[in-house]
């Protein structure tokens, strides 16, 4: 069993990235040489020290190689710079050759091949150098996109990075990184420092656009004043310095074409307690005659259609058709497929309401690194339901319980997502099928808590304010008395020792409640 073990961590250094993992990864392989030759008696001469320094270079090298070839193919004469406060010295003009080396393997020009390892391999070389806020930056939009991870994000890399470039100054990480935090990505949602971060950018990108939108809804410790957010985004279009924004096309599209639809429904809501007011002049095109709806739309299409489109404007588009239609299904599916988180999650429950499970689940693990509750829960039902796959037979209760207690851990602020009772009712459900006999195998959960199984179901067995609430708490107590009494250490799921004594008084309290299994299992003491 400690030879399987050995070899199991082995081979995660030689096919995972390799960092500082060199000098352990031969300490593995001596004991993996150890071992055999206890286990099997063989000569030493057998597995030599020769053929472990030489397994021991060829790691080293595969550690070094990327860096190598970012070496071999930096530019040289790459002596231009557009990181914030480079001058002309060598080590700023070494840190750019890097950069712009790493931007030649990111995007595949000037004869390098497309490879984002090496890409990345340049930024951090930039990094060691003279933390170029650059490199950073460019090193945080990888992750952003997940690039290095068949294109699943990892925002809190990303965030990490941003924060770090953005505390030097660089206004392409403030900007992406207020971005971060309007939308909870890889740090906690804060409205606030979002929105002083666009506003201490006035002029860059899309930030007034950004600014906007907490005008227009109230958010980031500003009074909500909708007409002040549309005047706003009128000028913004008009200006020469950004003119035609994408992003400021699609709010004002929407928020234009969405008041208009409110009152041809009769369901505008009244906003006399922020004094705002409808102003035809900011949601008309007197050129073109056209205002309102009419007028809104069209400065949605002409966001969808610029070079450097946004497809927030496909979802809003989605929003404003008939659901169902085919339109509605173009432009919600436009805009998931290009990453708008909101239309991923209705495109998503469109899919699922149609039987379609396998893109479904498909959309939901894109999903997944946002870490929102309802996502996490939905991922529990998939695994709970059997709805991952057509042929599924088995539903794997053991994924299911890890992902409702993700759900139950995770904090999403959206009144839209959260999180329904039945996560409650689906682990008691869990439990009763057994699955307090399988707790040992939990081996795929990587949250950094010290027991999420053990505190989750501590909570549950204490919770519950209905009667019925609290008779189903014996439930609970019995799941905690198995743990107890058989104790676990399984990676960061699960670490407890045995406790006879405990387990002994979980199982009475449960047996008091009516548990069967709990006075069966008292039997035994």
């Amino acid at each position: 069993q400690d030879l399987i073990k050995q070899i199991k961590l082995i081979k995660g250094v030689i096919f995972k990235k390799i960092d500082d993992s060199s000098p352990n990864a031969n300490k593995i392989l001596l004991n993996i040489v150890d071992t055999i030759n206890q286990e099997t008696k063989l000569k030493q001469e057998e597995v030599t020290k020769t053929e472990v320094e030489k397994n021991k270079s060829s790691l080293a090298s595969n550690q070094d190689n990327n860096t190598t070839e970012c070496k071999e193919n930096i530019n040289n004469d790459a002596t231009n710079s557009n990181s914030l406060n480079e001058t002309d010295s060598d080590v700023f003009i070494e840190a750019d050759s890097y950069i712009e080396a790493g931007l030649d393997f990111r995007y595949g020009r000037n004869g390098k091949p497309k490879n984002i390892k090496k890409a990345i391999a340049c930024y951090k070389e930039a990094i060691k150098i003279n933390d170029s806020p650059r490199a950073r930056a460019n090193l945080a939009a990888i992750y952003q996109y997940g690039l290095n991870n068949n294109g699943i994000p990892d925002f809190k890399k990303a965030a990490e990075e941003y924060a770090k470039a953005a505390k030097k100054g660089l206004n392409r990480a403030k900007y992406y990184l207020a971005w971060l935090y309007q939308k909870g990505l890889g740090v906690k949602q804060d409205y606030k420092k979002a929105r002083e971060y666009f506003q201490d950018l006035k002029n860059y990108r899309s930030s007034n656009s950004h600014l906007s939108y907490f005008y227009y809804q109230g958010k980031g410790g500003i009074k909500q004043n909708k007409t002040k957010a549309k005047q706003m985004l009128k000028d913004i279009l008009s200006s020469s310095k950004r003119p035609r924004d994408s992003l400021g096309l699609a709010y004002l599209g929407y928020f234009c074409a969405k008041e208009a639809k409110e009152i041809i429904n009769n369901t505008k809501v009244n906003n006399n307690s922020n004094n705002d007011t409808e102003s035809d002049d900011i949601c008309c095109d007197k050129e073109k005659n056209k205002c309102g709806l009419e007028y809104g739309k069209d400065l949605l299409n002409e966001a969808l259609n610029k070079p450097n489109y946004n497809y927030t404007a496909a979802y809003y588009l989605s929003k404003l058709d008939t659901k169902g239609s085919d339109s509605w299904k173009e432009n919600l599916k436009k805009a998931s497929d290009n990453n708008v988180t909101e239309a991923q999650w209705e495109y998503y429950l469109y899919l699922k309401e149609h039987e379609k499970y396998s893109d479904a689940f498909k959309l939901l693990k894109k999903l997944e690194p946002k870490e929102n509750k309802i996502v996490f829960f939905e991922l529990g039902e998939f695994y709970f339901r059997c709805l991952t796959r057509e042929a599924c037979t088995k539903p794997d209760y053991n994924k299911a319980f890890l992902y409702y207690i993700r759900a139950a851990q995770a904090n999403s602020k959206d009144p839209e997502l959260e999180l329904p009772d039945k996560v409650n009712q689906n682990i008691q459900e869990i439990i009763i099928k057994g699955i307090n006999e399988n707790l040992m195998k939990l081996s795929e959960y990587e949250d950094t808590s010290a027991n999420p199984v053990i505190d989750t179901l501590k909570k549950l067995s204490e919770s519950g304010e209905t009667e019925s609430a609290k008779a189903q708490n014996n439930l609970y107590q019995y799941a905690l008395g198995v743990m107890y009494k058989k104790g676990c250490n399984v990676q960061n799921i699960c670490k407890l020792e045995p406790d006879q004594a405990k387990a002994k008084e979980l199982y009475k309290k449960a047996k008091e409640k009516g548990n069967k299994d709990a006075e069966e299992a008292l039997k035994y003491f």
